[in-house]
């Protein structure tokens, strides 16, 4: 027995590329929605775990704009696009990151990055 088919509408739209009728189940297109914020969450967590370390008695913890540049630099070492500031500060909440007082510090090489492009040129 075929499988029925269902024509893609509002966020399901997105999933079918062909902008034909879909046939996913429910079931699989629910799935498919659910899997885009744990691949967010990964993405960050996998920063966090690379370019940061917990520094839970620093004096001068990293401040939002300062976490968001560590993670450009962090992106473009490892050939991703990064994404916006909103959506970094969403992925933050969902680690569990208090962006007013992350109590972190930089490391690795996107710490190097971050601080040689933060400089201004002497010249």
């Amino acid at each position: 027995m075929a499988e029925p088919a269902f024509s893609c509408a509002g966020p399901l739209r997105a999933l079918c590329t062909a902008r034909r009728q879909c046939r996913c189940s429910l079931t699989a297109a629910t799935l498919h929605l659910r899997k885009e914020p744990d691949v967010a969450t990964s993405h960050f967590q996998q920063f966090l775990s690379d370019a940061t370390s917990p520094a839970p008695d620093t004096d001068s913890p990293l401040g939002p704009d300062c976490l968001y540049g560590l993670y450009t630099s962090w992106c473009l070492l490892q050939g991703l696009s990064p994404k916006n500031e909103s959506s970094f500060r969403a992925g933050m909440r969902r680690c569990r990151v208090n962006l007013r007082g992350t109590r972190r510090r930089m490391k690795g090489r996107a710490a190097a990055d971050y601080i040689l492009a933060s400089y201004p040129c002497a010249g």
